[in-house]
């Protein structure tokens, strides 16, 4: 019998560990593929009265209102990539960083610190409060971010 507590023996498991539990909400990292159901779970925990912070939304609010972002989404691909409404055309992007590596990294490295933000937010806007229930954050890449340090647990949904 092995006496290595962490997890499966991994070495770096420590390292992905959230920091020591205290008093707030149970954060729950909730990854997947896009299709997978992970919306469908995020929605029955909420029903079951979990708080659901979604990256997605988020990701959402950043495109269509930080203003930095806005003008650097404009310098990249020119004002047309906003609509009528002030709302960020993501077809019209998406059609571009998928087919440029370069492109993509850039629009990550412009959004993706600000999504985090957010999410560090609303998991501080829920200690400050008292909130001591599940708080779900449904995000893809809460793996790819290395943000599974700041859950106490994670779950996959893979459908």
């Amino acid at each position: 019998m092995s006496t290595d507590a962490r997890p499966n023996g991994d070495p770096n498991a420590a390292n992905r560990l959230r920091r020591s539990r205290r008093a707030g909400p149970f954060v729950l990292g909730l990854v997947g593929p896009a299709g997978a159901g992970k919306s469908t779970v995020a929605r029955a925990l909420a029903a079951a009265g979990a708080r659901v912070v979604d990256a997605d939304r988020l990701g959402h609010e950043v495109t269509d209102s930080d203003a930095e972002v806005r003008a650097a989404l404009v310098a990249e691909y020119g004002a047309a990539v906003y609509r009528a409404d002030g709302t960020l055309d993501r077809a019209q992007v998406a059609a571009r960083v998928f087919s440029d590596p370069a492109a993509l990294t850039r629009l990550n490295q412009l959004v993706h610190p600000r999504i985090l933000t957010r999410l560090r937010g609303a998991i501080t806007a829920a200690e400050s409060e008292g909130y001591s229930g599940a708080l779900v954050v449904d995000a893809a890449l809460v793996l790819d971010w290395g943000f599974e340090r700041e859950c106490d647990a994670v779950l996959a949904v893979l459908a």
